[in-house]
């Protein structure tokens, strides 16, 4: 799946979720030419992201539990 399906399947927006792989909390999908391909374990990952962000948790708080 594309960038602008995962941002709908986990109610986030393309360009944090571009920012989530920047600071290293998403591991860098594979392409397929210049597109970013997610799967299910980036649809996981970013929910886990939101919903530890929903209870508190700042995102530098959230990188060593995820990696």
């Amino acid at each position: 799946m594309f960038v602008g399906q995962l941002a709908k399947l986990t109610a986030c927006t393309p360009k944090t979720i571009r920012y989530y792989e920047k600071i290293g909390l998403l591991p860098e999908p594979q392409r397929q030419g210049s597109y970013r391909c997610y799967d299910e374990h980036h649809v996981t990952l970013v929910r886990m992201i939101r919903q530890a962000q929903a209870v508190g948790f700042k995102l530098t708080e959230i990188l060593p539990l995820i990696t």
